[in-house]
């Protein structure tokens, strides 16, 4: 029984996983433009070559159809610019959506994750603008340590750490939740992008509505001994 479970099992794992190509549309047809850049930052150097896959999957199942509309490759500056029509009949139910692999080695901003090694960005066939001009960047690694230093005497209800880089949304690193009255010290590691300035913001909440947020920012070096320090 166990045997014959296990096979049902690997088939089912096949199945879902199987792709086949879209046939080309032959009604119904509407075009859809995709276009945007895989860069190296701060250099803004392209990723030439970086296979990019278009796919249409299946929503609300357990063994889903996956088909592949088109493949592409960004060019020597790291850019991708296509165009491919799709029939809308198909859309209903269904997910398009783009991917490319996730360059492990690089940290990136956020993005939408398959899982850590592809990224994707959805394809919206109704609004062009939403497609075009997409960018999608990735800058050497970097540690940076932070060294927490408490400084005030007086409790607090709530206390936060996060980085940012580049402009992109923060990433929260610590909490501290609860009234806090203690001094603590504490230090952790955190990654980052090499070659860009860090930006370190702590947030307080004394009490509902009384609020206070210090920042400091810090350039760091993907093999440098990063360190920034931040009173609380």
């Amino acid at each position: 029984m166990r045997k014959y479970l296990a096979v049902i099992t690997l088939c089912i794992a096949l199945t879902a996983c199987k792709k086949t190509a879209l046939a080309p549309c032959s009604g119904n047809c509407t075009e859809v433009h995709v276009s945007g850049d895989i860069l190296l930052q701060p250099a803004g150097t392209g990723f030439a070559g970086v296979p990019i896959t278009v796919q249409l999957s299946a929503t609300n199942c357990i063994i889903c159809s996956q088909s592949i509309v088109t493949t592409q490759k960004t060019d020597a500056n790291g850019r991708f610019d296509f165009v491919f029509n799709i029939d809308t009949t198909l859309l209903p139910g269904h997910k398009l959506y783009f991917y490319f692999a996730n360059m492990q080695q690089y940290i990136s901003v956020p993005y939408s994750y398959i899982n850590q090694n592809l990224i994707s960005r959805d394809i919206l066939v109704n609004y062009p603008s939403y497609n075009n001009g997409l960018h999608f960047w990735f800058y050497p690694k970097a540690s940076l340590q932070v060294n927490l230093h408490r400084v005030s005497t007086g409790s607090f209800a709530y206390f936060s750490v996060e980085h940012s880089f580049d402009s992109q949304p923060g990433i929260t690193d610590y909490i501290i939740a609860g009234n806090q009255a203690l001094p603590q010290d504490t230090t952790f590691i955190v990654e980052t992008a090499a070659n860009v300035f860090t930006k370190v913001t702590a947030s307080t909440i004394i009490t509902p509505g009384n609020n206070l947020a210090t920042a400091d920012s810090i350039k760091c070096s993907a093999m440098g001994n990063n360190v920034i320090r931040v009173d609380y």
